[in-house]
């Protein structure tokens, strides 16, 4: 994918330049997604800035995310969520005793799991500190409204502690920065 954006992110700027001028400054931006009908449709911002601007260039990649949660509404709301930010949702456990079943199976890993505290079978510390032992590069971000246990969840692996009820916005700041990372 990496090679397939380099090579549309010189094509646009030559036609940019072709266009306005070589010296045209510009910044453009790259969202990947799956559409369910095309897998890395890619969604192109390009926005025309004065002369003398700095060129910037960011890309947002698509994550994979497992969620962990009891409560089938949250599943539904993160995936709603998730998906119409171009994230994929790849998994979904009701408690932490399936999310390691589930995570032993997964290949390719997710890039983020969602992990909440408070489930039946076995919690979310539980099944953090068993992901961790099987991937230690496994990124998590716990969500709780039990915010007592925010010391207990980074140090069982957790790489990010956000208590309940958490704001799209932040949730998404957090997975694109994790995202980037992998």
């Amino acid at each position: 994918m990496g090679t397939l954006v380099l090579k549309i992110s010189a094509e646009i700027r030559n036609r940019i330049r072709r266009t306005y001028g070589a010296n045209t400054k510009f910044i453009t931006g790259f969202n990947t997604k799956l559409t369910g009908q095309r897998r890395g449709d890619i969604l192109l911002k390009l926005h025309r800035m004065p002369k003398n601007t700095k060129v910037k260039w960011t890309v947002h990649s698509m994550a994979s995310i497992f969620i962990v949660d009891d409560e089938e509404n949250l599943h539904q709301i993160y995936k709603a969520l998730f998906t119409m930010k171009g994230h994929k949702v790849v998994g979904s456990a009701f408690d932490g005793n399936e999310a390691v079943q589930l995570f032993l199976k997964m290949n390719p890993k997710p890039d983020v799991i969602i992990m909440d505290h408070r489930m039946p079978r076995m919690d979310g510390i539980s099944a953090t500190k068993m992901i961790q032992e099987i991937n230690a590069h496994s990124k998590i971000i716990f969500v709780s409204a039990d915010e007592t246990v925010r010391s207990e969840a980074i140090e069982a692996g957790a790489a990010v502690f956000q208590v309940k009820p958490v704001r799209a916005k932040e949730l998404f700041r957090i997975i694109e920065m994790i995202a980037e990372d992998n």
